[in-house]
């Protein structure tokens, strides 16, 4: 299974099925605790195979970390919004944030 990172600057595609959300503030330290959270959504609906939850960890890593420190500028009283879901064809982890978005031809 290839599991592909995309990075929208505007919308992301629509997710159809919604598995699970959450936000939370961009409080760092609180990274670790989604990580695994999401990873047991992933579980949960058999998603990944043991060995590719390592490469999940670390596209959700990238992706929070991204979110907290970039996108609402290490502010901590700011919130982060997380949804897991799918559609026939594929899942999706959307992470959003209230970051200004950046130039993809950049």
């Amino acid at each position: 299974m290839t599991l592909p990172l995309v990075v929208y600057a505007a919308a992301a595609p629509a997710m159809p099925t919604v598995l699970w959300q959450k936000t939370v503030l961009s409080f760092l330290p609180r990274k670790e605790e989604l990580i695994i959270e999401i990873t047991e959504v992933f579980r949960a609906y058999h998603f990944l195979g043991n060995d590719e939850e390592h490469w999940l960890a670390l596209c959700l890593d990238e992706g929070l970390m991204n979110a907290m420190l970039h996108g609402n500028e290490a502010d901590d009283t700011v919130p982060i919004h997380i949804t897991v879901g799918r559609s026939a064809e594929r899942w999706q982890v959307q992470i959003d944030d209230y970051g200004t978005g950046f130039s993809a031809q950049d």
